[in-house]
């Protein structure tokens, strides 16, 4: 499956879910009315009431059973809305100073860092569980709020290559859209588990109830005692349905995720290794948290002990069965001389690893082989579009190795500062600083007016470091101090778009690479400091973002290209992708009307299922290479735009012209 196929699964997977949380609730209403219909029954003194069919009493326990479980899913699932890292934090995790100077710490942000830079997507907050046994997860509900939670264990007694395979293996699960599907497994089972909690309640009630009077409180104690017993029966055969739910769903995608890490790092022995050392330790992967059930479905590898039901609840397969998987994965790609996905033009060649050289450190000397790309000045670069569009969601390892490159090559003060809150701002303000003396003069100024003292300190420091910067390091940049930035507060962060704005709009215009850097910061933070604004895929038809879509192409063609005539034939060629039934409706807009539109139109686009999604980012691709090549800047406008509207595009793999 290509990325968009992987989110549409996501989306069946979830639907299935809502059916059978529907089923088990309807179970659950005739189980809890045949109960309270026994006790009206056998309980009531009216014969007439001496019947097995009461509606009256039918209609309560169905809105009252409704009412309870839809409450409490929607409850839980909103105690999630801030993302990954409320559930990391419920774990007992600790959030890692992306600064840290622990070794194995600083072995874990570099591996995390080096996966997100060559899979497109943010950066996500790191988190380490104070816990021996070898396991991991990832969650949020998108790749912007995500966070990736390790234990100690896996930390401490993974190698590199290994924690790389189990790091690509969380990864995929952010980019195959297992996240949102996670959280909501999570909703579903609050609701449907809170029946047999109000059963023990009930009990506890009725225990102290026993303590009275047993002539006058003898008769409510034996009511309240059976209605508990009901209720927690009642709950918990919800739960055992639930959870085998949860584990026939699971299974599938833990497959998936295996063989995308594979694919990944092209490296069987790294996850394969972790796996095997799972398998070996006395402690495993079992978790020792009161979560651990709750969240059982969300890890890398079983966090529960074995059981007597381990089998048929179990959220992942066997691990014998996983390491033969990855194995035969392995040897398939040993046997192919050449990926037909992987383009000509790379600059990064695979390097087998010597008998002393583990994998990770062949991709350290490819990363090192593909250093020359990254020197000197490039103009514009050749892509396939067809090999661009497959790359989506599914980075290989020459995306991983140009990672490495591209962090390599970053300053070393620069790389330092992404790493402090402070200086992760500064990194942003430096980055956006204009080329002309005079503009930024007036940037510079308002900065030491509107900024805080600290960050003005920090981007005095780091002032030279901008000046002939890569192109190609500044979204790295902004990649780097996400974390960073996520641990401002609500005052330092309005303080920091406002000022962002300014810097835009300084010299009176705005790029478009200036544009879609305010825009990913936006996405990327939003979901931290804003959690309640959610977008829900709702536009399900092309027809209904047809003025969104032309304005998006209309601004992707008078960036890429010098005149009005070579943007709309720009224009043209992408809108040649879009299905024929409404390629009439597209318009090509000026190049003012069409920015200015561009914003609230992204938005739109973003709502967008997985399959309209795909057309629109593959005439996208096709607008920006239709003179045949891409410029630095136009690509990672590219890349920035895709961001937006959550398709996750790796860094560009390609040669210099």
């Amino acid at each position: 499956m290509n990325f968009f196929e992987s989110q549409a699964d996501a989306r069946k997977s979830s639907s299935r879910l809502v059916g059978f949380f529907v089923l088990a609730v309807l179970c659950i209403v005739v189980a809890l009315y045949f109960v309270f219909a026994s006790v009206s029954v056998y309980g009531g003194d009216d014969p007439v009431r001496a019947s097995w069919w009461i509606p009256e009493v039918f209609l309560w326990t169905f809105l009252c059973t409704i009412g309870v479980i839809g409450l409490t899913s929607l409850v839980k699932i909103s105690s999630l809305s801030a993302g990954g890292s409320v559930v990391a934090e419920w774990m007992g995790g600790r959030l890692i100073d992306s600064g840290t100077k622990d070794k194995d710490e600083r072995k874990l942000i570099n591996v995390v860092e080096e996966m997100a830079i060559a899979s497109g997507v943010p950066v996500p907050s790191v988190y380490v569980m104070d816990q021996d046994g070898i396991n991991a997860f990832a969650a949020g509900h998108s790749s912007d709020d995500a966070a990736v939670a390790v234990t100690t264990g896996c930390m401490e007694q993974l190698s590199r290559d290994e924690l790389q395979g189990v790091i690509a293996h969380e990864f995929s699960h952010v980019l195959n859209g297992d996240m949102k599907l996670n959280i909501r497994l999570i909703g579903i089972l609050a609701g449907i588990l809170v029946i047999g909690v109000t059963g023990a309640w009930v009990l506890q009630i009725a225990a102290y109830s026993g303590r009275g009077s047993r002539k006058e409180g003898g008769g409510a104690a034996v009511a309240f005692m059976v209605l508990g017993i009901s209720l927690l029966v009642i709950g918990y055969v919800g739960v055992f349905f639930g959870n085998i739910i949860k584990s026939a769903v699971s299974r599938q995608r833990e497959y998936l995720a295996d063989a995308s890490a594979v694919q990944f790092t092209r490296n069987p022995n790294g996850i394969g290794g972790a796996l095997k050392k799972i398998l070996d330790s006395s402690h495993g992967s079992s978790l020792e948290h009161k979560r651990t059930e709750e969240l059982s479905h969300m890890f890398f590898a079983r966090g529960l002990s074995s059981g007597f039901f381990s089998g048929m609840f179990s959220t992942h397969p066997p691990l014998e069965e996983r390491i033969e998987r990855i194995a035969g994965i392995g040897a398939m790609q040993a046997d192919a001389v050449i990926s037909p996905a992987a383009p000509v033009s790379t600059p990064v060649p695979d390097v087998a690893p010597t008998p002393d050289t583990s994998a990770g450190e062949a991709v350290r000397m490819t990363a090192g082989m593909a250093a020359g790309m990254l020197g000197g000045s490039v103009t514009a670069m050749a892509l396939d579009p067809k090999v661009l569009m497959a790359q989506v969601g599914k980075p290989t390892e020459q995306h991983l190795a140009l990672g490495v490159q591209l962090i390599a090559t970053v300053p070393t003060d620069l790389r330092e500062a992404t790493a402090s809150s402070l200086g992760a701002v500064a990194v942003v303000y430096g980055v956006l600083l204009d080329a002309d003396d005079g503009v930024r003069r007036i940037q510079l100024e308002h900065l030491a007016s509107n900024a805080d003292r600290g960050v003005g300190a920090e981007l005095k420091r780091l002032l030279a470091q901008f000046s002939g910067l890569d192109p190609r390091l500044r979204l790295v940049l902004i990649e780097l101090s996400l974390p960073a930035l996520r641990q401002l507060v609500r005052s330092q962060f309005e303080e920091m778009r406002a000022n962002v704005e300014f810097l835009v709009y300084a010299d009176e215009k705005v790029s478009l690479f200036e544009f879609c850097l305010e825009k990913t910061l936006q996405v990327s933070l939003d979901a931290n400091f804003s959690p309640g604004k959610k977008k829900a895929l709702s536009n399900g038809t092309m027809r209904a973002v047809v003025a969104d879509v032309s304005t998006v192409l209309s601004a992707l063609a008078h960036a890429g290209q010098d005149t009005t005539e070579e943007a709309r034939h720009a224009f043209d060629v992408g809108v040649e992708r879009l299905p024929e039934a409404v390629r009439g409706a597209f318009a090509f807009q000026p190049e003012e009307t069409g920015f200015r539109n561009l914003d609230a139109a992204l938005d739109r686009v973003a709502c967008a299922l997985p399959a309209i999604k795909e057309r629109i980012l593959e005439a996208s691709v096709h607008v920006a290479l239709a003179d045949g090549t891409v410029t630095v800047e136009e690509g990672e406008m590219l890349r920035a735009v895709a961001h937006v509207m959550g398709c996750p595009v790796p860094p560009l793999l390609v040669n210099e012209r």
